[in-house]
């Protein structure tokens, strides 16, 4: 039986995601102890990388209610008030560790994949499934991220028990679920497939 683009490709990449589940940021997230200034650099430059995602969740709501999907419009509108909810959630971190979140200068990674997403909503908003398949690595990996550290039970005196709680629970899990059925279901649409390109989780059309 032939398995989904979405597991497919995060199987391919399950060694990056290994790497990053034992990444010093993440093993302090877990533990408690990374040092808060990370963490409000972290804070600052995820709210600017998740506008970006806000925004390409829309723009592809946009088109597929454009051409009449009705269900996939409203399936990117649950996307998208997923993203406003995390964008409260780093609002309140904001608050609570004194980080500025209105003049945010993102890091070249940063700035590089926000371009890259939105690159492909504009230049390839025929291609719904590429739009999907560029988000997908980020939502999938920390739903994956967020399990494992959820299971590992730090404890409630963790300073981040907020961020692992989130991320571990079963409503952010059902939006990268969302956004993987999405690829899948627009990938079979398009009779479009995608690969892993190199050592890097960048995905590229390999067929059409």
């Amino acid at each position: 039986m032939r398995t989904s683009v979405s597991f497919r490709l995060f199987t391919e990449t399950l060694p990056i995601a290994t790497r990053c589940l034992y990444h010093p940021f993440v093993s302090g997230i877990a533990q408690g102890s990374l040092k808060k200034s990370s963490f409000q650099n972290y804070v600052a430059q995820d709210a600017f990388f998740l506008r970006g995602f806000a925004d390409a969740y829309s723009m592809a709501r946009q088109i597929v209610s454009d051409n009449g999907d009705s269900p996939g419009a409203e399936k990117f509108h649950t996307l998208y008030n997923g993203v406003q909810e995390e964008l409260r959630m780093h609002s309140s971190y904001a608050q609570k560790w004194n980080v500025d979140l209105t003049n945010v200068t993102p890091n070249k990674s940063t700035q590089d994949y926000v371009d890259f997403v939105m690159e492909i909503a504009k230049k390839d908003s025929k291609k719904i499934s590429l739009i999907c398949a560029s988000l997908t690595p980020c939502m999938r990996l920390y739903a994956w991220l967020g399990s494992k550290l959820g299971k590992a039970r730090f404890g409630e005196n963790n300073i981040y028990v907020e961020w692992i709680n989130t991320y571990s629970s079963d409503e952010f899990e059902e939006l990268a679920k969302t956004l993987e059925d999405l690829l899948d279901d627009y990938a079979t649409k398009e009779s479009t497939d995608y690969e892993v390109s190199g050592s890097n989780p960048n995905f590229r059309v390999v067929s059409t």
